[in-house]
């Protein structure tokens, strides 16, 4: 994987994104467009619609307004909560059984 994408509100917290990028060791790309549902809908109507013949014709309409890139000094930093989150959320698998 070359880098994660991202949309939505918490794509606006570049604090957030710079995290995500050293703890993952990722670029993060965050688009221009940041509010996908709506633009996610359009492109499917559009490609109903024959507006656009195929998803790499959407592909690229996207376009970066920042890349993130990992930081040692951020991971070294969070690290050891990220691996006791990680633990956190292993142990708590089980807690409830899907039926």
């Amino acid at each position: 994987m070359s880098s994660i994408k991202v949309d939505g509100g918490i794509s606006n917290n570049d604090f957030v994104l710079e995290l995500m990028s050293s703890l993952t060791c990722q670029t993060i790309d965050r688009p221009t467009q940041t509010d996908m549902s709506a633009l996610g809908a359009t492109f499917l109507a559009g490609l109903a619609a024959g507006v656009w013949k195929s998803r790499d014709e959407l592909k690229a309409i996207r376009c970066s307004q920042a890349l993130f890139q990992p930081k040692a000094s951020i991971r070294e930093k969070y690290l050891k909560n990220f691996e006791e989150w990680q633990e956190a959320l292993h142990r708590s698998k089980n807690w409830y059984k899907w039926d």
